[in-house]
């Protein structure tokens, strides 16, 4: 079987996904892709207002259970456990050199932060690593972000959230649609190591 694919969502991405009523944890359920969240993503959304509880509760049910996507590193003395970052010992991989060149980028773009904690582009300079091993769902705004903008688009797998709109498709038959370079890579590895285990 072939190696599952993480699919990111950001926060922009669950607005839409929230106002169509797209029922994700259900449309995903295919093509061996899973559901995925970053650290940064969790702290966004847990600092949703009141006022959006809906949206909030939304999001927090459909990733529900999902798998959380640590890079091992440290964090700050003062970092309290609900804003942390990295993952550590035992939970955690190491980051990729991508991920490592827009981390670095991200952090000298300068330190103003939010009221939730994180820096200005730190959310998008996550995802924008990953996009590189993974799946990351934005908007066509946000997919023009600072951040987003260093990707390499030829190595990389941002998809827009209204092209799946408007494809009426389901979310995992349009992800497994576009995503063909990914999935044939997992395959093959897959197949790798069947071959060796023979």
């Amino acid at each position: 079987m072939a190696a599952q694919i993480d699919v990111f969502i950001d926060s922009c991405a669950w607005n839409v996904l929230y106002d169509h009523g797209v029922d994700v944890a259900s449309e995903m359920q295919a093509h061996n892709i899973r559901l995925a969240v970053s650290p940064e993503l969790l702290i966004e959304v847990n600092a949703i207002p009141d006022t959006k509880s809906k949206l909030r509760g939304f999001i927090l049910n459909n990733i529900d259970g999902c798998h959380e996507d640590l890079i091992f590193g440290f964090d700050v003395p003062s970092v309290t456990f609900g804003q942390r970052r990295w993952g550590g010992f035992d939970n955690g991989r190491w980051a990729t050199r991508d991920e490592r060149i827009i981390h670095q980028t991200e952090q000298a773009m300068g330190r103003s932060r939010r009221p939730h904690g994180l820096r200005k582009h730190e959310t998008d300079a996550g995802l924008a690593g990953r996009a590189y091993h993974s799946v990351v769902l934005s908007t066509a705004h946000q997919a023009a972000s600072v951040p987003m903008k260093l990707v390499d688009k030829s190595r990389s797998n941002i998809l827009i959230v209204e092209d799946y709109i408007v494809s009426g498709q389901r979310l995992g038959d349009f992800i497994a649609s576009r995503i063909g370079r990914l999935l044939g890579a997992s395959h093959d590895a897959a197949a790798t190591r069947k071959k060796k285990n023979s």
